[in-house]
């Protein structure tokens, strides 16, 4: 338990000096702003989004511009980002749901915008400020290395991990908590030579213990 608190308040503490700025994180993004956001951000580095955001954003401004659009147009816009078809096929399918219905259950999110459990819950959990915590390849890596907790897919948490997320969630600044997490495990706890040295949980990080026994 003390692990877990002083893992929540020094997180918070670094992301205030060194968490990172992109534009989908300024206060007064609508529902399409964020949900779009994460669809774009799947499977593609954060900094190319930031480039791109402006862009996309000045061509569909909101769901009835990506569902009046052409579909040609879309796939054209997103291309160099990677897995253009099966992107557009989903900002196509979140176009369709009902953005003035504020859903702030899980299952019935999914359901109403076609999404899976991740992009559910980061939108949840940013934009309405739903406590629950959307588990990324970062977000594992960081949480297994320190905790040794292990989490079997990302795309499915079960219950019983769902409840071990629960035990970190923070009262206030639930999103930040979760950029945190993301900006740490990007820039600390790289999956690649991470930077262990210089963490400030390796008093108890699993993951350095092991590493410096084998060492």
């Amino acid at each position: 338990m003390v692990a877990k608190q002083e893992f929540r308040k020094e997180l918070l503490r670094w992301f205030d000096i060194n968490g990172r700025s992109f534009p989908w994180r300024r206060d007064g993004l609508s529902l399409y702003e964020v949900l779009v956001t994460e669809i774009l951000l799947w499977k593609t580095r954060a900094e190319t989004i930031a480039e791109f955001f402006p862009r996309f954003f000045a061509a569909f401004p909101d769901e009835h511009s990506l569902i009046s659009g052409s579909m040609g147009n879309l796939i054209a816009m997103i291309k160099n980002l990677g897995l253009q078809n099966r992107r557009a096929k989903m900002l196509r399918r979140i176009a369709t749901g009902n953005f003035d219905e504020k859903i702030t259950d899980e299952k019935t999110f999914r359901k109403m915008f076609g999404v899976g459990q991740y992009i559910s819950r980061a939108t949840l959990a940013i934009h309405y400020g739903v406590k629950v915590i959307p588990v990324d390849e970062n977000i594992r890596r960081l949480l297994e290395r320190i905790f040794d907790f292990k989490i079997k897919n990302v795309r499915a948490i079960s219950v019983d991990e769902d409840e071990f997320l629960s035990s970190l969630s923070v009262k206030d600044e639930h999103k930040k908590f979760i950029w945190a997490m993301i900006d740490y495990s990007s820039t600390i706890c790289k999956r690649d030579n991470p930077i262990c040295d210089d963490c400030r949980f390796n008093r108890y990080c699993q993951y350095f213990f092991r590493r410096s026994y084998d060492v």
